[in-house]
């Protein structure tokens, strides 16, 4: 798995959740900014939960100019 970068607001830890919908998977990543940063992304539906975790992860790491 891919390591999570720190937040790109705050820099605080960036929190993984897998979790089961209807039809297939979702994965989102918060900030644990202590409380203060509430930064949030979610992922579409996938088939599979590793196509969402790496869904949500590339895009969370992802930063301007990179």
């Amino acid at each position: 798995m891919t390591k999570l970068k720190p937040c790109p607001f705050c820099g605080g830890e960036a929190l993984l959740n897998e979790f089961p919908v209807r039809k297939g998977y979702e994965a989102s990543i918060q900030c644990d900014g202590g409380g203060y940063c509430f930064a949030l992304m979610t992922t579409i539906t996938y088939d599979f939960p590793d196509q969402a975790r790496e869904a949500v992860i590339a895009a969370w790491n992802r930063r301007d100019g990179e």
